[in-house]
């Protein structure tokens, strides 16, 4: 979605615009890009707002009317994007990138064959010629699609951090409900996270609100590393693989849910301590490897 959002911007050369207050300004594609990344990632925390409401529905009036909500607003949702579709500039299809890609591959493998089995022949210019144009393409292709890999790389310390976010949120969630809560459900913290991104079997004596740091701390790490690894990989994928390239961040960040469903088995008392361990010796490890490839220029 966020690809076809910035397809709305299609300005690629720097133009002087009016503002408002009769001032002059450049326009930069670049931040541009940063500020619609942003703002998507703002709006889909004001609309992660809505967890409030569909969770004192939840509590005071059950489970059906909660998801009534969502049905709604998801259906509200569906009429204005197809509304206003007839507005938006849409890319039209350029036939799956991937099968090319492997057409490539093997008319370079053919093309090195050829070149062993029928060394010293002659070929007419005209097949010569057309031949050599589509390898021509075919490198083309193939140079982009490693620069596409080498934006994913930015990817591989992903499932690691959805891991940790995954197991914090569903143990604070689980912590809460041990907590004075004070008639609120003990579900309804998780919310402090876009609220943040946006600027026993007796409870114990805990006040609940005392989770609202790590929330925070929780929302600012989710800015700092989806937003700007997702618009980093964006603005360094070829032009015609720029979906691929956010298709391949969702499933990195899915790898770490997978990962999470596992470690669940082992998340409880006595072990708590040792999983919460792992993950965050887990999480220093990767970060350590990523500045180390950051100084290395890997990416």
């Amino acid at each position: 979605m966020t690809v076809f959002i910035i397809d709305q911007y299609p300005e690629e050369e720097p133009e002087v615009v009016k503002l408002k207050d009769g001032s002059s300004a450049v326009t930069n594609r670049e931040l541009t890009i940063q500020f619609i990344y942003n703002a998507n990632y703002w709006m889909i925390n004001v609309g992660g707002l809505a967890g409030i409401v569909t969770t004192l529905i939840e509590k005071h009036a059950g489970f059906g009317y909660a998801y009534l909500i969502s049905l709604c607003l998801m259906v509200a949702a569906a009429v204005l994007f197809q509304a206003g579709f007839s507005h938006f500039i849409t890319a039209p299809p350029t036939g799956n990138v991937i099968t090319s890609v492997f057409e490539a591959l093997r008319r370079r493998r053919q093309s090195h064959e050829n070149e062993t089995t029928h060394q010293g022949r002659e070929e007419q210019d005209s097949a010569q010629q057309d031949r050599a144009a589509i390898l021509s393409e075919d490198e083309k292709l193939l140079s982009e699609t490693k620069a596409a890999l080498k934006a994913c790389l930015l990817f591989l310390p992903f499932p690691a951090l959805m891991l940790c976010i995954d197991i914090m949120d569903s143990g604070l969630v689980a912590q809460a409900g041990s907590m004075q809560t004070h008639g609120l459900p003990n579900d309804i913290m998780y919310n402090l996270n876009p609220i943040a991104c946006l600027p026993g079997n007796i409870p114990n004596d805990v006040n609940i609100g005392i989770q609202t740091p790590t929330y925070v701390f929780l929302a600012l790490g989710e800015i700092l590393a989806i937003v700007a690894g997702t618009e980093l990989a964006y603005t360094r994928a070829p032009e015609n693989m720029k979906s691929i390239v956010q298709a391949l961040f969702l499933l990195f960040s899915a790898l770490g849910a997978v990962i999470g469903v596992g470690v669940s088995f082992a998340a409880e008392d006595p072990n708590m301590v040792i999983v919460y361990g792992c993950i965050a010796g887990l999480l220093a490890f990767v970060t350590i490897a990523f500045e180390f490839a950051v100084i290395q220029k890997v990416f």
